[in-house]
C-alpha cells in the first residue's frame, strides 16, 4: 500500500498579488462610496470600511486554509 506524501507546492505569487490588489482596490471603493453615509448614520466615516476589513481578513484566512488543505484525502 502506498502512502501519500503531501507535496509542497510553491505559492503562485502573481495570483496572490492580483488577489491582494483586488482586495485593496475594493477597500478603497468601499470607503469612497460610503464614507458620507456612514458618518451621517453611525458618526464614523470608516464604519463600513471596518466591517469590510474584518470580512476581508476572515475571507483571506479561509483562502489560506483552503489552499493548504489536501483535497485528495
Amino acid at each position: 500500500m502506498e502512502t501519500a506524501t503531501a507535496q509542497k507546492h510553491p505559492i503562485d505569487k502573481v495570483l496572490l498579488l492580483v488577489v491582494l490588489s483586488l482586495m485593496f482596490i475594493g477597500m478603497v471603493m468601499i470607503y469612497s462610496a460610503s464614507n458620507v453615509i456612514a458618518y451621517e448614520k453611525f458618526g464614523s466615516s470608516t464604519h463600513f470600511l471596518k466591517q469590510q476589513f474584518i470580512r476581508m481578513v476572515l475571507g483571506f484566512a479561509i483562502l489560506v486554509g483552503a489552499a493548504r488543505f489536501d483535497y485528495h484525502r
